[in-house]
């Protein structure tokens, strides 16, 4: 049975009322029950932000924290297992991120100041739709596991996204695919902000690729995104380098393939077209650095 309370005196009219649900099923009941006037939260950090900026809070909050099962991170079978109640500075510290999935802990690392870290949790930085994590899952070919009124489903993490930020469904697991051939995969997650740190992102850009031993691209992800951008995989861009070795012929089609297949839309701040150059650069300036550090590649690319 849910715990109920008040954030606070009751005497305030914007005072949310709190519950506090046992299971994943009970937390959807109460959605249910109280629809557009409820909102989970987890490490509380979005609505935080979003009430600094004068969206109004929701009356009754469904608080996930009570929920047990949803924390750590586990190996199992072929792969990794994230729980999404896991905190960011939880995911950044982990020895087997750090081992297996390098990029996403440098995604973590650029994600807003250390106290948001300790608070805010993978599942509600995936569910914000727009979070920094996000890129970086996405080369990794991360999956989801969600409950909605259908039961436990999975679904790959892009087509989880895509539904939109008004689904109501509730992360229950993230999983990652252990990889296979570490010493020839290059892995990196860039980001472009207002600020060097401590700020949301302008842009972001997350890359994997797999060498293959002729040192020519056998595997290749490569995603965008940003604080007002959805996610998104760029597929062309991909294709651009698959089979491919990294010479500068190759990164220079590759620039006009980005400049193709990435559309992000303008803001106040900066435009769509500066923020599709700014991707371009992000993922090119960390290849090209790739390239030049390979004596075969430039041997290959003098011939």
């Amino acid at each position: 049975m849910a715990v109920e309370r008040y954030a606070g005196s009751v005497s305030h009219v914007d005072t949310p009322l709190i519950r506090f649900p046992r299971t994943l099923e009970e937390a959807w009941e109460k959605k249910q029950e109280n629809g557009a006037d409820a909102s989970y939260i987890a490490g509380g950090t979005v609505i935080q932000m979003q009430r600094g900026q004068g969206y109004p809070c929701s009356p009754v909050l469904i608080s996930l924290e009570t929920i047990e099962g949803l924390k750590g991170i586990t190996i199992h079978g072929d792969y990794l297992e994230i729980g999404p109640l896991t905190t960011l500075e939880a995911c950044r510290r982990s020895p087997l991120l750090q081992q297996h999935a390098p990029c996403l802990v440098e995604a973590l690392i650029s994600v807003a100041a250390p106290g948001v870290r300790n608070r805010g949790t993978i599942g509600g930085n995936i569910m914000y739709g727009k979070g920094d994590t996000l890129p970086a899952l996405l080369v990794l070919d991360a999956s989801v596991s969600f409950f909605d009124n259908s039961g436990f489903q999975s679904l790959p993490l892009l087509s989880f996204v895509n539904k939109g930020e008004t689904s109501p469904d509730l992360l229950s697991g993230i999983k990652i695919p252990l990889p296979t051939d570490t010493e020839r995969t290059i892995s990196f997650f860039k980001k472009t902000g207002r600020r060097e740190a401590f700020s949301l992102s302008v842009i972001n850009a997350a890359c994997r690729l797999v060498l293959d031993e002729e040192k020519k691209v056998e595997e290749v992800r490569l995603a965008a995104g940003g604080a007002n951008v959805p996610p998104q995989c760029l597929t062309e861009a991909e294709n651009t380098l698959r089979g491919e070795m990294l010479s500068t012929k190759t990164l220079r089609n590759l620039h006009e393939t980005l400049s193709a297949s990435f559309h992000p839309s303008g803001d106040s701040y900066c435009s769509g077209r500066y923020k599709q150059k700014a991707a371009a650069h992000l993922i090119l300036s960390h290849l090209y650095e790739n390239m030049e550090q390979s004596p075969m590649e430039r041997r290959g690319e003098d011939a």
